[in-house]
């Protein structure tokens, strides 16, 4: 398996297994700074010491490939959100990404993890994973389902402005959100105040992909963290491009795409 973040492989960061906070700086495989693409026949991986793990027999490909990126993403999100045994969640954005945040929530000891992405298919397909489906008035939903308190956490995996502000109108005084969404360059807003009167915890990171592995594989293997169901399609290599606009179609069937040589 190939992390999708780089680092030096030697650093303090590196060393915690969270390459994105690498002294020396990260980079991310298909996104620049001279590093290729993870589709293609064949990658050079720098590092490789400490980017690539053996994947174990038992892990299938689809569950690697998740590994690599998404799960690892999902785990890092509910680990730095404080997930705790009999806690709710809000898991806003039901992509890949979202769908395995609400099965790590609940491999952590969620009670209820409640799950919003306006596609009405993706909401099925996470309370297929064991979530609790909320709808679009979902600020309010939230409220009424808590008795106006408020949920512990919030992963927010989409990170735009409406979903930034559904997770601070969401989250219980003293919670945690948890934003691994990736936001684009206009500024937000943040609502400082909110935050400070009310006490609440904002946590922003990419993966820690090492990190997870340590904790989520034993879970993959002893099938106590499900993988299945996030890839929907599988396409050829050479068909990439029907793939990606598939994906970007965001269908209520279609979540992941699976690239085979």
């Amino acid at each position: 398996m190939v992390s999708c973040i780089m680092g030096c492989g030697h650093c303090p960061g590196c060393g915690a297994g969270d390459p994105a906070i690498c002294d020396t700086g990260s980079t991310l495989f298909g996104f620049g700074a001279g590093l290729g693409g993870g589709q293609a026949e064949l990658l050079a991986v720098p590092n490789a010491e400490s980017t690539l793990m053996s994947l174990p027999d038992d892990v299938t490909d689809e569950a690697a490939l998740l590994l690599t990126d998404n799960l690892s993403t999902a785990w890092t999100a509910a680990r730095r959100g404080d997930v705790r045994p009999g806690g709710s969640v809000l898991v806003l954005g039901l992509g890949a990404v979202g769908l395995c945040a609400v099965r790590c929530a609940l491999a952590l000891g969620a009670a209820t993890v409640y799950a919003y992405d306006p596609v009405e298919g993706r909401r099925r397909r996470a309370v297929g994973s064991g979530g609790t489906a909320i709808g679009d008035d979902t600020i309010a939903e939230v409220m009424e389902a808590t008795g106006g308190r408020g949920v512990d956490v919030v992963i927010d995996a989409v990170a735009t402005d409406r979903s930034l502000d559904c997770a601070f109108g969401s989250v219980k005084a003293g919670g945690t959100i948890s934003v691994v969404g990736v936001h684009d360059l206009t500024p937000y807003p943040m609502p400082i105040l909110t935050g400070v009167f009310r006490s609440i915890t904002l946590r922003m990171s990419m993966a820690a992909v090492q990190s997870a592995w340590r904790d989520v594989v034993p879970l993959v293997r002893a099938q106590k963290l499900a993988t299945s169901g996030i890839f929907t399609h599988t396409f050829a290599l050479d068909d990439a491009p029907a793939a990606y606009a598939q994906v970007a179609a965001r269908s209520p069937d279609c979540v992941k795409a699976l690239l085979t040589v």
